[in-house]
C-alpha cells in the first residue's frame, strides 16, 4: 500500500482513467510497451492516493526533468509529485545512495535508513542488477528523504508499498481491493462496510 494512503479511501476510477490517457499521450507507445494499456495496481493505488494539484506538479516536474523519452516509474513520479528533489535537499541520487547501500558505506542517516528499513542482511547480499531490491530500497530512500526535508523521524517504519504488476488492473483491481477491505471487516467484526460494497460498480 502507499504511504499515507487511508484503507478506507474512495477509489477513484475517472481520476485513474485520465492520468492513463494523459501518460499514453505524453509517451506513445513508450507508455503502453512499459505499463499496458489499462492502469496496473501500483499505478492505480498511486494516482488514487495523489490530489490533483500533486499530479500537476508531478507531470510538470517529469517534463521539465526526463531526459530519455523513457516515462518513469511510479516511485520516481510520487517523488516528483511530492517535489522532494534529491540534489536540492544535498543528497545522493537514486543509483549512487543505492550503491552505497549495497556496499554498507552509508556516509548519511538517509542512506542508513533507507537501508534498515530495506533489509541490512538483504543488501549485503545483493546485487546493483537485482531490480526488485533496488526498487524496494529506493522506495524507502525516498520517503526517507521526504521526511528528512519536513524534520520528521526517519525511525518510524515505512508503510510498504503495494507489489509491482504488470498485469492489467482494467479498473477490476479497484473492486478487488475492496472486496479485500469489506473480507478484511467482516473477519474483524466490524461494520459499517456497505460503503465499501458502493463503492463496486462506479
Amino acid at each position: 500500500m502507499i504511504a499515507g494512503l487511508p484503507n478506507n479511501q474512495p477509489i477513484d476510477k475517472a481520476k485513474i482513467a485520465d492520468f492513463w490517457e494523459r501518460m499514453t499521450g505524453l509517451f506513445g507507445y513508450r507508455w503502453a510497451s512499459q505499463y499496458g494499456k489499462l492502469p496496473t495496481k501500483e499505478w492505480a493505488m498511486l494516482i488514487n492516493h495523489l490530489s490533483m494539484d500533486a499530479i500537476e506538479t508531478g507531470v510538470k516536474n517529469m517534463v521539465a526533468s526526463n531526459t530519455t523519452g523513457w516515462p518513469p516509474t511510479p516511485i520516481e513520479f510520487n517523488a516528483l509529485c511530492t517535489n522532494v528533489s534529491l540534489q536540492a535537499l544535498g543528497l545522493p541520487d537514486l543509483n549512487t545512495a543505492f550503491n552505497r547501500a549495497l556496499s554498507g558505506m552509508y556516509r548519511n542517516a538517509v542512506i542508513e535508513a533507507a537501508a534498515k528499513e530495506t533489509g541490512v542482511f538483504d543488501l549485503q547480499r545483493g546485487t546493483t542488477t537485482d531490480l526488485n531490491l533496488k526498487k524496494r530500497f529506493e522506495y524507502n530512500y525516498l520517503e526517507m528523504a521526504r521526511r528528512w526535508a519536513k524534520g520528521e523521524s526517519l525511525k518510524r517504519p515505512v508503510t510498504k508499498a503495494i507489489e509491482s504488476t504488470k498485469q492489467s488492473a482494467s479498473f477490476g483491481v479497484c473492486d478487488d481491493l475492496i472486496d479485500q477491505e469489506i473480507q478484511r471487516q467482516q473477519a474483524s467484526g466490524k461494520s459499517g462496510y456497505g460503503a465499501f460494497k458502493a463503492l463496486k460498480g462506479k
